[in-house]
């Protein structure tokens, strides 16, 4: 669990700063842009047929 100390500090700042719900989206789109990178070629194959 030591490695994740600067992600929840990261965490605690943001909500601080912007709060809980802006910081709860930020990270959601965070996660799913990978997701959409990895699932892209699939998204644009199924668009084309």
């Amino acid at each position: 669990m030591e490695h994740f100390k600067p992600i929840v500090e990261l965490i605690k700042v943001s909500i601080e700063k912007y709060g809980l719900w802006q910081t709860i989206v930020a990270f959601i789109l965070l996660l799913s842009v990978p997701i959409l990178m990895w699932k892209l070629d699939v998204i644009i194959a199924s668009i084309k047929a």
